[in-house]
């Protein structure tokens, strides 16, 4: 595959499954993130702890995507790095949503966030020396 079909391929990902995930998983995350932190100020460090990273794991997860889909050209290996780090945190947010069945849009994100990690840490670029950072 071409950078071209890449690039289009990687832009037919982003519409059709990252701005679903955005508007739809983005929406219970940031509604997780602030119920969680409310919990901690007021009810129970134990309970609210592990919905609070759970939450944060799959905001992390989406910003790791956008940042993938927005990335240079030509992007250092760090960045490749960082962009596999932050999308796999969002797919382990996935996982238990998807393995309980009960969400296409979980096996969906965490199928387009494998294709983000495969790309980022096997592209060639990837394992050349670093350039300019």
């Amino acid at each position: 595959m071409n950078s071209r079909q890449w690039s289009a391929t990687k832009w037919y990902l982003a519409i059709l499954v990252g701005v679903t995930v955005t508007i739809l998983g983005g929406f219970y995350v940031i509604t997780g993130v602030m119920f969680s932190a409310l919990a901690l100020i007021e009810i129970d460090i134990g309970a609210a702890i592990m919905p609070l990273f759970w939450c944060l794991a799959g905001l992390l997860g989406l910003v790791g995507f956008w940042l993938w889909v927005f990335q240079p050209p030509q992007p250092s290996k760090r960045q490749l790095a960082i962009h596999a780090v932050l999308v796999a945190l969002g797919v382990a947010a996935m996982a238990p949503l998807a393995m309980s069945g009960g969400s296409i849009l979980a096996i969906a994100g965490m199928l387009a966030g494998t294709v983000v990690i495969a790309q980022s840490l096997l592209s060639n670029h990837a394992f050349e020396a670093d350039r300019g950072s």
